[in-house]
This record gives C-alpha cells, structure tokens and sequence, in this order.
C-alpha cells in the first residue's frame, strides 16, 4: 500500500504546519490531488480524518481537489 506512505507523509506536514499555528483542531483539510496518482480519494479522506491516530484531526473534513498529472499535495487547511 504505497499510498499509505504518501497520505502519511502529508499528515506529518499538516501536523506540523498546524504546531507552528497553534491550532488545537483542524475542522478542514484542503488537498490537490494528480490525476495519475492513482490513490483513492476516499482512502485519503478516511486516513486523514479517522486512521492517522492524531487527535487534531479525528472527525475533520478533507476537501480533495485536481491537480494534473501526479502527486498528493497539502493545500490549505481550517483550524481552531
């Protein structure tokens, strides 16, 4: 599952990103996703807000949006 690598991956920027800002919750996740990664929107959606094992994530909402060709970028995100 090497798509498990790449969500983790933007999990750990978001986290940290999120420390810089002292966000206590993130309520949205933003993301661009390639149209050649081939990695399902809906397993990032359920990793991000369910499986990362992050409490500042659990329950949020992932916003997935296109980007050409590949890659797995974090965007933005809406925090408290």
């Amino acid at each position: 599952m090497h798509e498990v690598k790449f969500i983790k991956t933007l999990v750990d920027d978001l986290i940290n990103r999120a420390a810089e800002l002292g966000a206590k919750k993130i309520t949205t996740v933003y993301i661009k996703m390639g149209e050649f990664t081939e990695i399902n929107p809906e397993i990032v959606e359920f990793y991000i807000s369910r499986e990362s094992g992050q409490e500042l994530l659990n329950g949020c909402k992932v916003v997935v949006e296109p980007l050409d060709g590949h890659g797995l970028v974090l965007d933005s995100f809406d925090y408290e």
